[in-house]
């Protein structure tokens, strides 16, 4: 079977075209024409991000706080500033910063910038951007707050523990204090010296300390010190405690014990002497009260020069000097010729 197709004229129409077997006329042609002409410009009318991808990445980069942070706050309320940028293709709807359920509106900007209220303690901040395609992140931070002024940097301090002579004290006590408190008490780090007496204070607080070291057979050591940088070398020196205290052992004490003794009763019996030759009362009473005076005192020297030379005081010295003054002191009074006495 055959099929013939002809063309046809009618009168006032437009002529046909064939194309595979369709008649599709001119005002179709035209008409499909302007159509695809026009595609283009409406497509680039269209917002960037309903031409985008659905699945285009957000980047939120915070540079403060950093993660895990400790940050210290002298202002009332105290707030913390949240800094950062946020990296998207499909443009930016919204920034918001949330703690603790408080939500904190940081704009649409790629940068932002906002403060946050915050609690001493620790406090998790969260910033949340979305792009105009829907699409959410969320990155959290935690950090630690302090209230009150920030510490001073901490310090690093090695050294040796010797004696003058150089010698290492093991297991020694060193300990730094610094001049500031907390809860009344001052801030301080302390270790034990090694076998070779070395040690190593770490973090100690504040660039002004006090240095005490503690070891049993040895003098207290105290010391206060300011150091000008965070790493430090001092080596410390203390001294052992003495037995004796030297010149001043039993075999001086119990000689000179008994010289003073003797020295006492002969200057008794020369005062008795010469107090029996006065003719005058007021010579007399003053030779009897220097005599009541110096009596108990002389026998204070005497239980002193004891002391000094069982226990071995290092104050010994200086005890005995003041009483050797204060007897030289009385032997001269009375030593001073009496008036038409005769010596």
């Amino acid at each position: 079977m055959e099929f013939l197709i002809r063309s046809m004229v009618h009168p006032g129409g437009d002529s046909p075209y064939f194309f595979k077997g369709r008649v599709i006329t001119q005002s179709c042609i035209v008409i499909i024409f302007i159509v695809f002409m026009m595609l283009p410009s409406v497509c680039s009318g269209l917002p960037s991000g309903l031409i985008q991808s659905h699945q285009e990445p957000i980047t939120i980069s915070v540079s403060q706080p950093t993660h895990e942070s400790v940050i210290w706050i002298d202002v009332v309320p105290p707030h913390v500033p949240v800094i950062g940028e946020v990296t998207t293709l499909s443009g930016i709807k919204d920034i918001s910063v949330t703690r603790g359920g408080e939500i904190v509106s940081c704009g649409c900007e790629t940068k932002f910038a906002c403060s946050v209220p915050v609690s001493a303690g620790m406090n998790s901040i969260t910033v949340i951007a979305t792009d105009n395609l829907g699409n959410r992140v969320e990155k959290t931070m935690n950090v630690t707050v302090h209230i009150g002024l920030p510490p001073p940097p901490a310090i690093h301090v090695s050294g040796k523990v010797h004696t003058r002579d150089g010698i290492p004290v093991p297991d020694a006590c060193v300990k730094f204090e610094s001049v500031l408190e907390l809860d009344n008490k001052p801030l301080s780090v302390s270790n034990l010296t090694g076998a070779d007496g070395n040690y190593s204070i770490i973090n100690a607080a504040g660039y002004r300390q006090t240095v005490i070291v503690l070891k049993d057979g040895y003098l207290p050591y105290k010391r206060e010190v300011v150091f000008e940088s965070q790493m430090n070398n001092l080596d410390l020196v203390i001294e052992p405690i003495q037995n004796t205290v030297p010149g001043f052992d039993l075999s001086v004490c119990v000689p000179a014990f008994i010289t003073a003794l003797l020295i006492f009763y002969l200057k008794k019996g020369e005062r008795n002497a010469r107090a029996s030759s006065c003719s005058k009362e007021h010579q007399c009473g003053r030779l009897k009260m220097a005599y009541t005076w110096i009596r108990p005192r002389m026998v204070s020297l005497c239980s002193w020069l004891i002391l000094i030379g069982l226990r071995g005081l290092q104050r010994g010295r200086i005890v005995l000097l003041l009483m050797w003054i204060r007897f030289a002191s009385i032997s001269s009074l009375l030593s001073l010729p009496l008036e038409n006495g005769a010596d």
